[in-house]
């Protein structure tokens, strides 16, 4: 399950990070913001950093459950939360058109698909690690 959602998050990320860094002024009219020369800077470093987050996905998604594995997941679902959060703020204190809400959408999707791999793996994990305790 973790490869599919890596490469589905991988991908859909490669194709989000090139937006913000080569048009994004797109997401920004369909969320009703207006774009200015300082924010034109920022957006264009989101885009990189979104890019590498799809790098790191990709490159991950044959990783077997692991402690780096693991870091992947929980990065994953604390930055689908933080972002979504943050959307959901903009949109409710207008800051941001309705536009936002399909983004506010993934993001709490891609934290849930996530946060329930980990949940999977550490629950398929913990029995083997307690039978590995030697009898007393």
């Amino acid at each position: 399950m973790f490869k599919a959602a890596a490469v589905l998050v991988g991908i859909l990320n490669l194709l989000m990070g090139a937006v913000w860094f080569f048009a994004p002024h797109f997401p920004l009219e369909l969320w009703g913001v207006t774009q200015t020369s300082h924010g034109l800077m920022v957006e264009r470093r989101l885009g990189i950093v979104i890019l590498i987050y799809s790098v790191v996905l990709l490159l991950a998604r044959n990783a077997p459950p692991s402690p780096a594995r693991s870091a992947i997941c929980y990065a994953a679902v604390f930055g689908g939360i933080a972002i979504g959060s943050m959307n959901l703020y903009d949109l409710v204190s207008g800051t941001a058109s309705s536009g936002v809400a399909s983004a506010i959408g993934i993001n709490y999707l891609t934290s849930l698909a996530f946060g329930l791999i980990e949940w999977r793996a550490y629950r398929d994990r913990k029995p083997a690690d307690t039978a590995k305790t030697p009898a007393q």
